[in-house]
């Protein structure tokens, strides 16, 4: 069996009491192509660093074309080739000088890590920039990770789709099915939501809870998009669990959130839940 161009399990970074990475397990297989959509904020610039050895995690394990994390990372980062998150103070690249750069770089490159590429979108029609990117990495036989706050941009090229929201990686499908799986988003306000309870909730493993106060829930559930059907997407057992372990609910509200929303859940929660 030949060796993944990327394992990792319960890889962590914790900085001033905020996960940056959240427990992230993974698998990519080489020569293939994974988009990793998510918000600001979401962990995407983070994860990258670490998979190319630039930073480390407190904890977990990775091994990277076959090198370890821990003790090869010197290895790693000369097979890998990153090129790092934009900045609003960047200035757009013509799409031809970005391709240039990566086609010269990517023959010493197993690994191809592209954090949000700054183009400039006047210079080239930008699925024309996604098309010789992938022929570019396909032609090298090497395996490529890029990120975008946008599924849109990713689709055409990608043959798995990731999700990252408050540096936990909440779900890969294939790209086919990014437009068809759905969470359930579950918001629920009443009193007595508290620390200990929400470290309750999130012992299932198929609860992600993405915003909590003293009288407030925003809680996402993950199991019909993570591909297990017999998990269900169900707030009944929640709400049952909140009253027996002393919370009061007022209302519930359930509904469908699709990828796309998914990658933006964070966006305007000032509270995490993050045990």
């Amino acid at each position: 069996m030949s060796v993944l161009a990327i394992y990792t399990h319960q890889l962590t970074r914790l900085i001033g009491g905020q996960y940056l990475l959240n427990r992230v397990t993974m698998t990519v297989a080489q020569r293939s192509i994974l988009g990793l959509v998510g918000a600001h904020g979401a962990g995407k610039t983070t994860l990258l660093q670490v998979l190319s050895g630039r930073l480390l995690p407190i904890s977990g394990v990775a091994q990277i074309l076959g090198h370890d994390m821990w003790t090869e990372r010197e290895a790693i980062r000369s097979h890998t080739l990153l090129i790092s998150a934009s900045s609003p103070a960047v200035t757009p690249r013509p799409c031809s000088e970005v391709l240039a750069d990566i086609e010269a770089a990517i023959t010493r490159r197993s690994l191809v890590l592209l954090d949000e590429p700054v183009v400039d979108v006047h210079s080239c029609v930008e699925a024309d920039f996604y098309r010789r990117l992938e022929a570019i990495v396909s032609n090298n036989s090497a395996t490529l990770v890029i990120t975008s706050a946008h599924l849109d941009a990713l689709e055409p090229i990608c043959h798995n789709i990731g999700v990252l929201c408050m540096g936990e990686l909440l779900a890969v499908v294939p790209t086919r099915e990014a437009r068809t799986r759905c969470a359930t988003c579950v918001e629920i306000w009443g009193r007595g939501f508290t620390p200990a309870l929400i470290a309750l909730l999130h012992r299932r493993s198929s609860v992600f809870v993405v915003a909590a106060t003293a009288s407030y829930l925003r809680i996402i559930l993950l199991g019909t998009l993570r591909g297990h059907p017999t998990e269900r997407d169900d707030s009944a057992p929640l709400v049952t669990l909140l009253i027996e372990s002393g919370a009061e609910v007022e209302e519930v509200y359930r509904r469908p959130i699709g990828f796309a929303e998914l990658s933006t859940c964070a966006v305007g929660v000032s509270v995490s839940s993050t045990p």
